[in-house]
């Protein structure tokens, strides 16, 4: 029998790379970039883009709301309820303290260090290839399950109302929390 370890090893390097790019992306609220089309700044729409990016090419469904929120999405497109899986991109300025540059991600002694390793960013990338691995491996799922990518946080969350309002709620919805908070 194969194990759930056995299985998922190959995505381990792939997701990697990928959370090293979203770590790489300083989204930080810059209110020197802020603008209609930038609303928490301009690094926070890199880093849209860049799961934007990721879901197009694994196939994904996905969209943006307001430039705020992007949304990927795997599942049964006519299915009547829908998991959604509510995430950030965005992280606290770094600060000091750091050793190295904190958007320079890397493994020391099997650790992964970078900024929004820990909040929320490893936990986006797992959630997101939880989700690639459903698909790739052709396994059905009842409800649409959605993976919702906020900018805001950090600083209080404003992004979603306009988020609900464009998308409606999920009736099934749980929020990833970094696992040491």
């Amino acid at each position: 029998m194969v194990t759930w370890f056995e299985r998922t090893k190959p995505y381990e390097q792939a997701l990697i790379d990928d959370l090293d790019q979203i770590i790489k992306i300083p989204s930080i609220l810059d209110s020197k970039t802020i603008s209609e089309q930038t609303p928490y700044g301009a690094d926070m729409i890199r880093a849209l883009s860049k799961m934007e990016a990721f879901a197009r090419r694994d196939g994904f469904s996905y969209g943006r709301v307001n430039n705020q929120v992007t949304w990927i999405e795997y599942g049964p497109s006519q299915a009547e309820e829908s998991i959604g899986i509510l995430t950030h991109i965005d992280v606290v300025a770094a600060g000091d303290g750091w050793l190295r540059d904190a958007f320079k991600p890397e493994i020391l002694n099997g650790l992964y260090f970078g900024r929004g390793a820990h909040d929320m960013k490893a936990d986006l990338m797992s959630a997101y290839y939880a989700l690639k691995y459903l698909k790739d491996n052709h396994i059905q799922v009842q409800r649409k399950i959605r993976l919702i990518i906020g900018t805001d946080e950090e600083t209080g969350w404003r992004d979603l109302p306009q988020y609900f309002a464009a998308e409606g709620s999920r009736p099934w919805a749980f929020r990833l929390m970094a696992l040491f908070q």
